[in-house]
């Protein structure tokens, strides 16, 4: 008989741990496939719709992992019985988004009067010009509205300046700082040389994809760990890194072009960055069998979820919202949107996860 449970436990110890792993891998990949969406939405980046796609999934982003962080790693953590628990981190939540929508609005409200103002002042100085005499005109520039005579119009006309340009003749000789006046034609039928040097890849690529890289690691450590406690503690990690890694790799993805990397360059380097959440996920499997190891881990990623979602992408949509004053109210929807399903997507899996079986 002792021979016969021994044996029963280790055959379900390996069966656990194959469903760890299997499960790991699977969801895992299903968050590397984030990496090659850049490519799809490519045709779309200089779009409207793009912009406004982008804002939903960062404000999903930050939903996803607040919520995670503070109704799922935490607890794990510390051992938090859900009963009384739950509300209290919704009410934590519920602060969080209380201060951004104040926020928002007090912008929007200031952006409106600074508006209204400089349209009245504006007006004011185009009605104490109606008395003047008729050779005064209004320059409107940059700089606001001047009042100009016409003699002073007529002083700032500049000839045109000559332009040096470089020709090619017919026998292989170069003519350098060659004038070209008056009309800007030249009396010659040789073709003009024009050379484009290739653009060096910017150091800021490289940064992106090594940051990335860690930080894709440290998704991977979380996710081992979390499945390591239990399946749907890592599917609900996954849910939310999932969430979370979405924008940012559709954001890197154009980071690395506008850096000089072509398009397959940008997503292959990107892929690549991404596999480092496997050697994640392989560590933190391997360390949860160490005694304590796994709350360690949890509440190292409650950390990082926290930081990654108030520090690095809640400025993301204030910043979104800045390049879109003309549309505020739109901005708002489309980010409150996005904030309220991550936290509901996580809520519902917190609140029925005891009636759950995996």
């Amino acid at each position: 008989m002792g021979i016969a449970k021994i044996v029963i436990s280790a055959i379900s110890k390996l069966c656990l741990s194959v469903t760890v792993w299997g499960y790991g891998f699977l969801f895992v990949t299903l968050i590397n496939i984030c990496s090659l969406t850049g490519f799809i939405v490519l045709p779309f980046i200089k779009k409207d719709f793009y912009s406004y796609l982008l804002m939903f999934l960062i404000a999903l982003a930050v939903g996803s992992l607040v919520a995670s962080a503070l109704l799922v790693l935490i607890p794990e953590a510390f051992s938090i019985h859900m009963d009384g628990y739950l509300w209290k981190a919704c009410a934590i939540i519920g602060g969080i988004y209380l201060f951004f929508v104040t926020e928002r609005f007090l912008k929007m409200i200031t952006e409106y009067c600074m508006h209204k103002r400089n349209e009245e002042s504006d007006v004011a100085r185009v009605d104490r010009v109606a008395s003047l005499p008729g050779d005064t005109y209004i320059d409107i520039n940059r700089t606001g509205v001047e009042l100009k005579h016409a003699e002073q119009k007529i002083d700032q006309m500049e000839e045109p300046s000559d332009a040096l340009l470089q020709i090619k003749t017919g026998d292989g000789n170069t003519m350098d700082d060659t004038p070209c006046k008056g009309n800007g034609h030249v009396q010659s039928t040789d073709k003009i040389v024009t050379h484009k040097p290739k653009k060096p890849v910017a150091t800021v690529a490289w940064m992106i994809i090594v940051g990335d890289a860690f930080h894709n690691f440290i998704d991977g450590l979380s996710i081992g760990a979390a499945f390591s406690e239990s399946i749907l503690l890592g599917i609900s990690i996954c849910l939310a890194v999932f969430c979370e890694e979405l924008p940012h790799e559709l954001g890197d993805f154009a980071i690395l072009l506008n850096a000089g990397m072509s398009k397959k360059r940008a997503l292959l380097f990107n892929f690549l960055s991404a596999c480092t959440c496997y050697i994640g996920l392989a560590f933190g499997i391997s360390l949860s069998s160490v005694a304590y190891a796994t709350p360690w881990i949890l509440a190292i990623a409650g950390g990082m979820f926290l930081y990654i979602a108030l520090a690095d992408m809640m400025p993301e949509m204030n910043h979104a919202a800045e390049e879109h004053k003309d549309k505020p109210f739109r901005v708002f929807f489309v980010q409150s949107c996005g904030f309220l399903t991550g936290v509901g997507a996580i809520l519902l899996v917190s609140y029925y996860g005891g009636e759950i079986k995996l």
